[in-house]
Order: structure tokens, then sequence, then C-alpha cells
């Protein structure tokens, strides 16, 4: 039998237990796990893409656009990211470029682990030439070569 003094410190210490079990779940970083897909996504290198394009873009965009591909090997030579420490910005604003091509991201922490020379394989749906750059929207990144990344706001 529990005496009346112990059974109020057990719930005291039980609620103090939930309490902080709740409050700690709302802090934790949200997680965006890498995509799954039923059949892996193809892969196609970027040189391959960008040559196919340039060679007959009528036929390039018909059997490239909307369709997602695997990127390998895609070393970051620039990229702007949340992680960056930008003011202010929206996802249209984040990218990872290589060449001529950028590799925008599918959220807005989704380049948060990445930093400039990494070497990452990169999933991807290709969109087109917009403006000066190609561009490959809702990209996840795993990286295959890396570092240590330099404090927020630090490149």
């Amino acid at each position: 039998m529990v005496e009346h003094g112990g059974l109020r410190s057990l719930i005291m210490a039980a609620g103090c237990l939930l309490a902080c079990m709740v409050s700690c779940g709302g802090c934790a970083e949200a997680v965006f796990p890498l995509p799954v897909f039923e059949q892996a996504p193809p892969v196609l290198e970027v040189e391959k893409l960008l040559s196919e394009y340039r060679d007959d873009p009528v036929a390039a965009e018909r059997n490239y656009k909307g369709k997602t591909y695997l990127f390998p090997q895609i070393r970051a030579e620039s990229m702007m990211s949340q992680y960056m420490g930008l003011p202010r910005y929206n996802i249209n604003d984040l990218y990872l470029q290589y060449q001529q091509v950028r590799f925008l991201p599918k959220t807005t922490l989704s380049l948060d682990h990445v930093g400039p020379g990494f070497v990452v394989d990169i999933v991807g749906e290709i969109r087109g030439w917009i403006g000066a750059y190609f561009v490959i929207d809702n990209c996840t990144y795993i990286v295959a070569e890396g570092g240590d990344l330099p404090a927020a706001g630090g490149y």
C-alpha cells in the first residue's frame, strides 16, 4: 500500500515528466527524410542533359521536362541556404549551383546540411532553362563527400 505522501510525490513526478516530454516535443526540429520511391529514379549526368538541351532543345524538353532523376556526384560550387543566415528568404531564394545548373530544394531546410565544396547526389525534377540558369526543382540532397560546416551565417 502506498502512503498518502508517497502517492502525491509519484503523481507530481509523473506530471513533471509528462510536462517535460510535451514541451521538448515542440522544440524539436522537423526532420525531412530522404524520399522513398517504388522504383529508383533513373541516373542522369548533368553534362549529358545540358548537351541534349543544347543540341535539340525541343526534343530534350519533351524527353526530360517534369521528370525526376538522380544526378550523381554534384560538387556544390556555390549555394544559398537558410543556414547561411539570410535575413529574409523564401524557398525561391535557396539553391545549390553546379556549372549553369541550379538545384532548388524541396523544403527550406533541405540544404542546411550541405556546404560549398560538398559532393552530393541529388534527386530532383527537371524544369528547364529559366533565364541564365538550367533549373532542377524539388531537390533532395544526399551528402557523398563533405566536411565541417562553418558557423551559421559563416559562408
